[in-house]
């Protein structure tokens, strides 16, 4: 505890913000009844009492907690944020200097129900999260290493600018069975680790970047805008997994982008004319080759598309996404069909 830290500021997206309309309102009331149990003289005290259990090491379970299925009942509890300061902008992209960070290490959350509550800008280090819920948790700048989160579910919580997987001194991050369903992901990192059967249905992703991530057996649906699902191969850091019975069929696919994959048993958005090319980099490399020398606008346009891929590439065997409604929006139809006659030439 007591660190400083600098932190990734975002506003809410309007999106998400649209969102909340009038079936959401008794949840929201329940939401205000939880925090507003803690406020009473003897939620004071047992506010700090849960706190110290929470934060502290080998800190016995306090007395007078109930359960809520079979989870410690905690729901609306709040904890500190850290102070500010100083904050500093550049190019529109903001960051705070905090102090006061909270850091819990080599330690485990197990069976505790956290929904509703506000647990700012925590850092874990070789930390376990088992069968917890934060479901409309405010989980704002979570940072994670070394650490595993099995059972949880953070439907509706918001994880802005949080570090969900890195690589850090030869470790990862590994969530398994988790629930992301209209989670806020906005701007949060993910770099190495993996997701196990995990749900991303209706999550606030647009602008996320998935890098040298394994996916197994997770679904994602609802419109997916401007992700990128990047395998490329980076020196000294893990080559992601082949992505396996990753379920996309429920999803809407704009602008997303998937570098250097390799797929198997994979389902696919079925309405948008996505189709999936094996040897990724040798049908570019051959593309290249046939339009040598094509003065076309769509011609040049795809060069532009291709060369990039070239310069930094995944492993040999990794397949390509076509989506033809983007390539239509880049340059209408001439583009889409010279780009499918050359992904997919024996056609």
């Amino acid at each position: 505890m007591g660190c400083h830290d600098v932190e990734g500021m975002a506003g809410e997206p309007e999106s998400l913000r649209a969102r909340v309309g009038r079936r959401d309102r008794p949840v929201h009331r329940m939401t205000t009844a939880w925090m507003k149990r803690w406020a009473t003289p003897d939620g004071l005290a047992r506010q700090a009492a849960a706190t110290a259990w929470l934060l502290g090491d080998d800190v016995p379970r306090p007395e007078g907690f109930g359960d809520v299925d079979g989870r410690v009942d905690l729901r609306g509890l709040s904890l500190a944020p850290p102070q500010v300061l100083a904050r500093y902008g550049f190019r529109g992209v903001s960051t705070s200097v905090l102090s006061g960070v909270i850091e819990l290490r080599s330690n485990s959350w197990s069976a505790i129900d956290l929904s509703g509550s506000t647990l700012p800008n925590l850092r874990f280090f070789d930390f376990t999260f088992e069968n917890c819920a934060f479901v409309r948790s405010r989980c704002i700048d979570w940072r994670l290493w070394g650490s595993t989160v099995r059972a949880c579910d953070f439907e509706r919580a918001d994880l802005r600018d949080a570090l969900l997987t890195s690589w850090h001194e030869g470790q990862t991050n590994t969530w398994t069975d988790v629930s992301f369903r209209r989670t806020n992901l906005r701007g949060s990192t993910t770099s190495g680790g993996t997701f196990d059967g995990c749900a991303f249905d209706d999550a606030s992703l647009r602008g996320q970047e998935f890098r040298q991530t394994s996916f197994r057996d997770c679904t994602f649906a609802g419109t997916l805008q401007d992700v990128r699902f990047d395998a490329r191969v980076v020196p000294d850091m893990p080559v992601a997994d082949t992505m396996r019975r990753v379920d996309f069929s429920r999803a809407t696919f704009q602008e997303v982008y998937l570098s250097g994959c390799r797929f198997e048993d994979v389902r696919w958005p079925t309405v948008q004319g996505i189709r999936v090319y094996p040897r990724q980099y040798e049908i570019m490399r051959a593309a290249l080759a046939r339009l040598e020398g094509d003065e076309r606008h769509e011609a040049q346009q795809m060069r532009w598309i291709i060369e990039p891929e070239l310069k930094f590439r995944g492993a040999e065997d990794s397949a390509g996404v076509f989506v033809r409604e983007d390539y239509v929006k880049w340059g209408g139809e001439p583009l889409a069909t010279l780009a499918e006659t050359l992904y997919f030439p024996t056609a």
